[in-house]
């Protein structure tokens, strides 16, 4: 925003190099922003295992980690292109980690068939972890090049994947909290079970 108010990229009399000069350095330091989320939820992961010793923490801990070095990653190819192997190979592990800890913890599925579910029929859950994982790896699909990324404008693109992972949040909170109501995995409720309370008609 500083560089768009200081340059005068606001004015619609602004030069495509002074737009150009914004886009830039959106690119190469706006990245390392997304630095935080990642760095308070480390910090989380290593404080709730210093509380209750649950080595699922230290689990949850290294996909953030995994995705600090993947932003890393991300920002210092800017400089030095020969670290994009090294990038999408980050990447792709630090995906599948969040992919794979969204389906098995946040989810339930750690527990197989002895997850109670709240909807019986299957292809809810087959659908919604499908979706899960296009969404979170179509930002590396777009890397590789298998993306729209160079077929459409680059502002499209970029507002697909953030529709996508809009959606896919979206989808995530569902199936998390469906989880959570259902097996208490992170026991916040002394008992797994939450009877219902019939309310009287007259």
């Amino acid at each position: 925003a500083g560089c768009y108010f200081t340059h005068g990229t606001w004015n619609h009399l602004a030069t495509a190099a002074k737009t150009v000069h914004c886009e830039e350095k959106r690119s190469k330091y706006a990245v390392y922003l997304q630095w935080l989320p990642y760095y308070w939820r480390l910090c989380q992961c290593f404080k709730m295992f210093i509380s209750t010793r649950n080595r699922a923490h230290l689990v949850n801990a290294g996909k953030y980690s995994c995705l600090l070095a993947a932003t890393a990653l991300n920002g210092a190819v800017y400089w030095v292109p020969q670290l994009r192997s090294a990038l999408l190979a980050c990447k792709t592990v630090a995906t599948f980690y969040a992919f794979m800890w969204d389906i098995l913890m946040d989810w339930g599925w750690i527990r197989g068939r002895q997850r109670e579910r709240l909807f019986q029929i299957t292809w809810v859950y087959a659908a919604a972890a499908v979706f899960n994982c296009f969404a979170r790896f179509y930002p590396v699909f777009d890397l590789f090049g298998f993306g729209l990324h160079g077929h459409i404008k680059d502002e499209l693109n970029d507002t697909l994947k953030a529709l996508l992972e809009l959606f896919r949040r979206a989808n995530w909170s569902v199936f998390r909290l469906e989880s959570e109501n259902c097996n208490n995995l992170e026991k916040y409720r002394s008992i797994d079970f939450v009877p219902v309370i019939e309310v009287p008609t007259d």
